[in-house]
């Protein structure tokens, strides 16, 4: 196994990601958890948002199920449970002139997307994508996420340069 390499500040990737998986998973589970006092939903709903356009790749998803609806879960939002909707033509050139990076993803792999997704501007946030299923009632998932607040991105990529 290669030894992780660490960055200039001395923090390396993997600890970056072993923080933010635990920290996002402990964040998202709360609203979850039967019994959980109903003041937990309050605060989440008091946290500071952010709202974003999210782009998603599900191109490995079988021909026999591209007509399923795709929903994506985020806990504790208004956007729970909001269904994706398929990019066509139109919606990569539009999402392109505002967000140039998505020109570098291929149209085949620019397939999904989701706009208006309320999540905390202050908290990472876990969050995944199902497939519902038409024959067995019971959805798969196809993706899991995480959601770094915009701040957090920003210092990120300062750090980075």
């Amino acid at each position: 196994m290669k030894r992780a390499r660490a960055t200039r500040k001395g923090i390396t990737r993997r600890h970056v990601l072993k923080g933010t998986v635990a920290g996002g998973t402990a964040f998202s589970v709360l609203p979850l958890l039967p019994g959980c006092p109903d003041f937990l939903q309050d605060i989440l709903e008091q946290q500071p948002r952010e709202w974003r356009t999210l782009h998603f790749d599900f191109s490995h998803v079988s021909d026999e199920h591209r007509n399923e609806r795709l929903v994506v879960h985020v806990p504790g939002s208004s956007s729970h449970l909001s269904v994706l909707r398929p990019h066509d033509g139109a919606s990569r050139r539009r999402f392109r002139g505002v967000n140039a990076a998505l020109g570098d993803i291929t149209d085949e792999s620019l397939t999904h997307y989701a706009e208006g997704i309320s999540l905390p501007a202050d908290a990472l946030q876990l969050y995944w994508v199902t497939l519902g299923e038409r024959k067995t009632g019971n959805p798969r998932l196809v993706g899991a996420f995480l959601h770094l607040p915009r701040d957090t991105t920003e210092v990120i990529d300062k750090r980075a340069r």
